[in-house]
């Protein structure tokens, strides 16, 4: 006999683990890059002075360039990480409850999340609210980072 609510909890925290790593790969990979070309221009000269994370500049003093760089490579190689052990999850789900339970468990986690926070079914396009929404979260983020310490590179 499956439980289903047991299913839905682990089907739900497979999903939100696929997310995030996914997620934070991207924006470790992302500001990575923008720290990589930042830190060039400085090293070239066309930079005076630079504004990044602190953990970044304490390693760019202590190793210089790849060494700044390797912090974002490395979290990006753990949201990699993250994602895979997520469809390893998933994997064993199916293994477990069968390929039918665990669609069935994800159809009923649709069906009761908001539709403002899922695709139309039709077009699989989101609802203008989910996109204002993202770009609210986006704008919170910024400001999150923004509060972040952040050091000086001369």
């Amino acid at each position: 006999m499956i439980d289903k609510r047991e299913l839905a909890s682990q089907v739900r925290w497979y999903e939100a683990q696929l997310a995030g790593g996914v997620g934070g790969a991207l924006f470790s990979a992302a500001l990575g890059a923008l720290t990589y070309l930042g830190l060039k221009e400085l090293e070239a000269g066309a930079r005076e002075s630079m504004m990044v994370w602190s953990g970044a500049a304490y390693l760019y003093r202590a190793f210089g360039l790849w060494g700044a760089v390797s912090a974002f490579v490395a979290m990006t190689l753990l949201g990699v990480a993250v994602s895979i052990q997520a469809l390893r999850t998933r994997s064993r789900l199916i293994d477990t409850f069968g390929k039918d339970a665990v669609l069935g468990a994800r159809r009923s986690l649709l069906a009761s999340t908001p539709r403002f926070l899922r695709g139309t079914e039709n077009d699989g396009r989101l609802p203008k609210s989910t996109v204002i929404m993202g770009i609210l979260l986006l704008l919170l983020l910024a400001a999150a980072v923004a509060g972040v310490k952040l050091g000086v590179i001369h």
